[in-house]
């Protein structure tokens, strides 16, 4: 959760004052920073590993909890 604050904070604290807080996009930004995840996700097998085809993979199995 951490990771997550400090790097969902400059949505709001640096991008969101370019734009003004009456904004709309600062509003996505902040609705973005209050419920969105953080992930980081690491390909061990860089070299013939295929992450793109594993999210694809995720996503489609996954489609009727992601909607």
């Amino acid at each position: 959760m951490y990771w997550k604050e400090e790097a969902f904070a400059s949505l709001t604290d640096v991008w969101g004052m370019v734009y003004g807080i009456d904004s709309d996009s600062y509003k996505l930004l902040s609705k973005i920073q209050e419920n969105f995840f953080l992930v980081n996700v690491v390909d061990n097998d860089f070299i013939c590993g295929d992450m793109p085809k594993l999210f694809e993979t995720f996503m489609e199995e996954n489609k009727e909890s992601l909607s």
